[in-house]
């Protein structure tokens, strides 16, 4: 009896020593999230959880870190488990409704956060997941009336404090923001992630000096705040402070070293040192750890386009990876995609015939038969690739080519000059996570459209490609000012903001003489190619919303050649207006052209087209025949466009809602 009594005691004491251990595992692990170290957290609640298999705030915690890295079917799981464990637990009930939030699915989120008001109306976290719920679903104005009313039933609640000031920040309301962040900070001056969003809040103002100072208490709070330490890093880089900048990324980098954003920094920072072989190598490490990072890419591609030889291996790998990109989508029949990566792949690799190639399979299904057996000349001509089937396929095309248009006016269409839109491409640096990332993006775009036949970015063709790069400004009247200089006929300005998840892209299209806004409009894009959806939209934009005009380019009688064709939508039966080009004027709308009274020469009714020209017959407006070879010619719908845009009237404010919701999400 006295054996088994000591047996009995003995398990006691153990399975106590045992309880004692799991509480402390999981004590250290709620240390550990609140210091941002989520790795290390997971790990204390794994330990929690495996000495007490029945421990349901284990799990929760295990859900809460997978919740925060983002990994929300491990975080679904462990927070279903803690429920099991926990029937009536309501904290453990919001979380699931948070996760499924995340996820998308909409709908349950919201029967759990209703279910639990029902029961308990003035439930915190319930309210505050209500209100991400509606900025998820983009309810914005509902969201911020719920956040103040949240705030009245607790308005010492540093989350509710936090999450109205985001909320009215990204609304416009920046006053009232800073109010509430104020008072955040009046209650709340030791917490380290206040310290760090009054840091973001200033930054993303342009008011660094403020910034600096919050990031730096946020740091003297938590020294290895990798947050912290990168915006710190990107705000010396905008200051172009580059030893310092680079000093505490390396700081960010040794806690994180598999972060591909924190890489593209570095890189960044010794590009502009002029330390071009550490920055590609920066770079490629970036990449090799995230190869969907297009930012990263993007930026290495620009490098190798400018310093790289062809037969380099980074140059030419980055080149074979856009080659397959396109042929991906080219199998999928979806050319204007596939036109995207394998333009990008021809920059890289101009003179590979495994890109020219399947560029030449590009163009084919395109229908754009005369630049296919341009480009089959280059490629057996120029790369001396001479396979049957190739050089079959060429003289095939090139005797269907004898009764094209250009080849009974005796002209190489692909070297006539052309009326191009002169629009010169600026951006405007933010501190986004990926910084200067609107300058890929806008030379990325500038590479792209100097391979159509619409754009020039100066008034002087053949300087074309020395006005590739896009201008970094800081205020409007800079753009305006050297958009007049190069006599342009537009301006883009474009704007940039980012999360680890989302792209939100900002355009504005000025008329140059002007500098009147004629169009603005914002693009949000998620997934792994949503750097690269974001240019293929901006893009599509400036082809459909900018008017142009061609030229009479030759005259025999009543017969009449123009400098627009097919890819310029010109179409058999069409008719055009011809005008004197001394009496047309882009319209102050920006979306028609303005003529004179006496401007319109004639017409001239379209009924062969090629692929850049196209002829028809011609009938003067007057008895005496004034059109003469390099009048204006015009199609009617950009002389009569209908009613002018409300200049002004602003687009949505840059980085108002598409992230807003995920910061939310995060406080904690």
């Amino acid at each position: 009896m006295v054996a088994i009594s000591l047996v009995l005691i003995t398990h006691m004491v153990f399975s106590q020593g045992l309880e004692n251990n799991a509480i402390q595992n999981y004590q250290r692990g709620v240390e550990l999230l609140q210091q941002d170290r989520l790795l290390r957290a997971i790990q204390q609640f794994e330990y929690a959880s495996q000495l007490n298999p029945r421990y349901a705030q284990a799990y929760w915690g295990l859900s809460e870190g997978y919740f925060l890295l983002g990994e929300y079917d491990e975080a679904q799981n462990s927070i279903q488990t803690a429920i099991s464990l926990a029937p009536g637990n309501i904290s453990y009930k919001n979380q699931l409704a948070r996760i499924l939030l995340a996820q998308g699915i909409v709908d349950e989120a919201d029967s759990i956060f209703t279910a639990i008001l029902a029961q308990d109306p003035y439930n915190k976290e319930a309210l505050l997941g209500k209100g991400e719920l509606l900025l998820a679903t983009q309810e914005f104005s509902q969201a911020q009336s719920l956040f103040l009313d949240t705030l009245s039933l607790h308005p010492r609640d540093r989350r509710v404090l936090l999450s109205l000031t985001l909320v009215l920040e990204a609304a416009g309301r920046r006053d009232e923001a800073e109010r509430y962040l104020q008072r955040t900070l009046d209650l709340f001056s030791e917490n380290y992630q206040v310290q760090f969003l009054a840091g973001k809040f200033y930054a993303d103002r342009d008011e660094f000096s403020t910034a600096l100072g919050h990031l730096n208490t946020a740091l003297t709070l938590n020294p290895d705040l990798t947050k912290a330490l990168h915006l710190k890093t990107l705000i010396l880089i905008q200051q172009e402070q580059y030893a310092q900048a680079l000093e505490f990324l390396e700081r960010a980098l040794r806690l994180e070293p598999q972060n591909s954003t924190y890489w593209y920094s570095r890189g960044l920072i010794q590009y502009r040192q002029a330390n071009i072989p550490q920055a590609i190598e920066s770079l490629k490490r970036g990449l090799s750890i995230a190869p969907y990072n297009e930012m990263v890419r993007l930026f290495l591609e620009s490098i190798a386009i400018d310093n790289l030889g062809y037969e380099d291996d980074v140059r030419r790998q980055l080149g074979e990876y856009r080659t397959r990109q396109g042929q991906e989508y080219l199998t999928q029949n979806r050319f204007s995609r596939a036109a995207v990566y394998i333009e990008r792949a021809v920059s890289l690799l101009p003179t590979d015939p495994t890109v020219r190639l399947a560029r030449a399979s590009l163009l084919r299904a395109q229908g754009k038969i005369a630049s296919y057996v341009e480009e089959l000349q280059f490629i057996v001509n120029r790369l001396n690739v001479t396979t049957i089937e190739l050089t079959d396929a060429l003289e095939v095309y090139e005797y269907e080519q004898q009764q094209s248009v250009s080849s009974q006016w005796g002209i190489q269409q692909f070297q006539i000059p052309r009326d191009y839109i002169v629009m010169p491409i600026f951006y405007r640096a933010r501190p986004t996570i990926h910084p200067e990332a609107g300058d890929f993006l806008a030379l990325a775009l500038s590479d792209l459209l100097m391979t159509g036949n619409r754009f020039s970015f100066t008034s002087m063709p053949e300087l074309n490609g020395r006005f590739r790069s896009p201008m970094k400004i800081t205020e409007m009247d800079e753009a305006f000012m050297l958009a007049r200089e190069q006599n342009a006929d537009f301006y883009l300005v474009i704007d940039m903001q980012e999360d680890e998840r989302e792209v939100y892209v900002s355009a504005r299209i000025y008329l140059a003489r002007t500098g009147r806004l004629v169009w603005h409009g914002t693009v949000t894009r998620t997934g792994n190619e949503r750097v690269m959806d974001s240019l293929i939209w901006l893009e599509n934009q400036l082809y459909d919303r900018l008017p142009f005009h061609g030229s009479l380019i030759q005259r025999r009688d009543n017969r009449g050649l123009i400098n627009l064709g097919q890819y310029d939508g010109v179409q058999p039966g069409d008719t055009l207006q011809i005008a004197d080009p001394n009496q047309i004027l882009l319209s102050i709308n920006g979306i028609t052209f303005s003529a004179e009274e006496n401007a319109l020469q004639g017409l001239i009714t379209i009924d062969e087209v090629d692929s850049l020209v196209s002829s028809g017959t011609i009938s003067s407006n007057s008895f005496f025949d004034t059109i003469n070879h390099g009048d204006s010619v015009l199609f009617e719908e950009f002389l009569n466009a209908g009613e002018p845009l409300n200049a002004d009237q602003p687009g949505q404010s840059l980085g108002q809602f598409p992230s807003i919701y995920a910061e939310i999400r995060d406080l904690r």
